[in-house]
């Protein structure tokens, strides 16, 4: 059972589902490419250990959440078994299983500095007190960061759909090499947004939580419900990001409009709104000289980007509020979330723990009060000079950041194998862990980059 619950999680109700019916369950997807399962069966299922209700049962906004069932014997997302409302048939609501991959990518460029922006000038929300996604969108279409993320440039864009609505019927394909063709009968669909101008309709899905990969669903429905009211304007399905309080608009399109699975990005736009606490380099080094250091814990974390050590803790963030508080993840859950190598997550969540915003049990990195609290902060540069002071805490960020603050033109470029093995001669006896010389000048590089990412780029250009 999950931890902190006497219900059952929906990982639990599904490997119950699998071990009574796996057999079936494959033996259709191996001959048909399908299993189709009731709504009635799977509240049945769920009823008889306490678990989630169906829609929940069948909700997974992205790959890593689906159940361990879904991905028996199988290496990669590609033969991962989804799910897919149907709607209903014969009266009674339906679901899919097959081997379809109902996912994209959501990629982020991590180098591209974002565009920034004057906030509304209103007075019920500001940068650090949005309150949910749907006020971010606002933010977005009152400060003009829409109309300069995708607009044509003749008009402005004007709000025109959003909320909840049912399909109708649809008929579409999914899945390239063995494409299979799906019928759906008023499913439920959630809008975010929808904005048009003389050119074209924009549908938004927005989120304010890191994703690796997010459900096409999410925007192919909108879009072909869209264009079969009989729009003649180009649809264009764009994925909202919120991340560290920088806007990530990703626009996609679907290469033949009738398969849900040819999805493809076409562009990103990147927006930051202006914020009334500058980060000067001369505040960067007020903090340097007045920090507190505190002792080296038993690891020299390897990162370095500032954009993933933020994402690894709305992760973990994430984790702990999917029900109790003490619930966390291990190098292999960040690592999967994210698409990285598996030592990648054990990078990051070590990070985390390097910076005390998080503890570790059994190999699972838990984030605490102290994590919680950053997080919220960081969508401004309140957050972002606390993150800083951290760091600068500790004696290998301080002495590479006093190098680079001596070396503009190292601010820049990779570190020398002289640059690497002086600095590590400093760093070295305040360590408490014994490095190997290749090791400690990998960790010294990822220290300079998480230097330049997290603390040098986080310097605001003049108005």
């Amino acid at each position: 059972m999950a931890r902190g619950t006497n219900k059952a999680s929906k990982n639990e109700v599904w490997q119950k589902i699998f071990d009574r019916s796996g057999d079936r369950i494959f033996d259709s997807i191996d001959s048909k490419g399908y299993f189709d399962i009731t709504a009635p069966e799977l509240k049945q299922a769920s009823n008889e250990v306490d678990g989630p209700d169906v829609r929940n049962l069948a909700k997974f906004d992205k790959s890593y959440s689906l159940p361990d069932a879904f991905k028996t014997g199988t290496g990669t997302i590609k033969d991962y078994i989804n799910i897919m409302p149907l709607g209903y048939i014969d009266k009674v609501y339906t679901y899919r299983l097959g081997r379809f991959n109902a996912y994209a990518p959501l990629e982020i460029e991590e180098n591209e500095s974002p565009k920034m922006l004057e906030f509304p000038k209103v007075q019920t929300i500001s940068p650090k007190t949005i309150p949910s996604e749907n006020a971010y969108i606002d933010a977005a279409f009152s400060s003009g960061m829409l109309d300069q993320a995708l607009g044509s440039g003749k008009d402005h864009f004007l709000p025109v759909l959003h909320g909840r609505m049912g399909s109708g019927t649809m008929n579409f394909n999914i899945g390239v090499d063995n494409p299979q063709s799906l019928q759906i009968n008023g499913a439920q669909i959630e809008i975010d947004a929808t904005f048009e101008d003389s050119q074209s309709v924009v549908v938004i899905e927005a989120k304010a939580v890191p994703e690796a990969d997010f459900l096409v669903r999410q925007l192919y429905y909108p879009f072909y419900v869209i264009r079969n009211r009989g729009v003649t304007k180009p649809v264009r399905p764009t994925f909202l990001l919120l991340l560290g309080g920088n806007y990530y608009f990703n626009e996609y399109t679907f290469d033949d409009p009738n398969n849900y699975s040819t999805i493809r990005m076409v562009s990103q736009k990147a927006f930051r709104f202006f914020d009334n606490l500058t980060i000067t380099l001369d505040r960067i080094v007020g903090i340097y000289r007045r920090s507190r250091i505190v002792s080296e814990p038993a690891i020299l974390p390897q990162a370095n980007s500032y954009l993933r050590f933020v994402k690894t803790l709305a992760l973990l963030n994430e984790a702990g509020n999917e029900g109790n508080p003490e619930t966390g993840l291990n190098k292999r859950d960040i690592a999967s979330v994210f698409g990285y190598a598996e030592r990648q997550g054990d990078y990051y969540g070590n990070l985390v723990l390097y910076l005390g915003l998080c503890s570790k049990e059994k190999e699972q990195f838990i984030i605490n009060d102290r994590g919680r609290k950053l997080l919220v902060k960081l969508d401004g540069n309140e957050g972002k000079l606390a993150l800083i002071e951290l760091l600068l805490q500790h004696q290998p960020f301080r002495i590479v950041f006093k190098y680079l603050l001596d070396n503009p033109m190292k601010r820049t470029s990779a570190l020398s194998s002289d640059d690497k093995c002086m600095l590590a001669s400093e760093i070295t006896p305040y360590l408490t862990k014994n490095y190997g010389k290749s090791t400690i000048l990998r960790r010294i590089e990822s220290t300079a980059a998480l230097v330049r990412s997290a603390i040098f780029e986080s310097i605001d250009e003049p108005r």
